[in-house]
C-alpha cells in the first residue's frame, strides 16, 4: 500500500499522540536538522523501513507454524482417538472373518475421504476470507503458489494416513 503524507492540521482530530514521530524536510544539513531528533538521509529510511518489513514477515511466518502445529496435534489426536474407540468394532469385523489387511484398508480410505473433505473445505474457507481481503488492499486476487498448497495438502493427507493407520494398527493387536 502507497504511504501518505498529510499535512499535521489534517491530522489533529485523528491521532492521540500530540507529537510527531517523524519530520521530514527538504534540504538542511545533519547539524542543523539535529536539534529535531536524529537525522536519517532517504536510504537510511527505507532500509529500517526494509528491516521492519523483514521482521513482521519472519514473526508472521513463526506464528503461522505455531497455529499450524497446534493444529496440526489436535487433528492428529482426534483421528487417533476416533481410531481407538472403535476397538470393538474393529475386533468385531475381525471375528466375522474379516482379514487384517481389510480392516486396514477401510481405515484407510476413511482416512483419505475425512482427510480429503479438509482439504477441499480448508481451501474454501480460506479463500472466502483471502479473496476479499486481498482485493481490498491491492486491487487483485490472492496467488497461492501450486506446489505450496500442493505441499500443504499431500502433507494433511499424509498426516491423516499415518495417524490413523499407526492407531488401527495398534488396535488390530491381539490382547494379551
Amino acid at each position: 500500500m502507497p504511504q501518505v503524507t498529510l499535512p499535521r492540521a489534517a491530522l489533529t482530530g485523528h491521532v492521540t499522540n500530540p507529537y510527531d514521530t517523524e519530520v521530514w524536510t527538504k534540504g538542511g544539513t545533519g547539524r542543523d536538522l539535529a536539534s529535531l531528533g536524529t537525522p536519517l538521509a532517504r536510504d537510511d529510511y527505507t532500509t529500517a523501513r526494509s528491516l521492519d518489513r523483514e521482521m513482521n514477515a519472519w514473526a508472521n511466518t513463526t506464528m503461522a507454524a505455531v497455529l499450524g502445529g497446534f493444529a496440526a496435534i489436535a487433528a492428529v489426536n482426534t483421528l487417533v482417538m476416533t481410531v481407538l474407540d472403535r476397538r470393538r468394532e474393529l475386533g468385531t469385523l475381525r471375528l466375522i472373518g474379516s482379514t487384517r489387511r481389510q480392516v486396514l484398508r477401510m481405515i484407510r480410505w476413511e482416512a483419505l475421504l475425512v482427510a480429503g473433505a479438509g482439504v477441499a473445505l480448508g481451501t474454501v474457507i480460506a479463500l472466502a476470507t483471502l479473496i476479499p481481503m486481498t482485493n481490498g488492499l491491492t486491487g487483485q486476487g490472492p496467488y497461492v503458489p501450486p506446489f505450496l498448497y500442493g505441499a500443504f495438502a499431500g502433507s494433511a493427507l499424509g498426516l491423516g494416513l499415518a495417524a490413523t493407520g499407526f492407531s488401527a494398527r495398534w488396535a488390530l493387536k491381539p490382547s494379551r
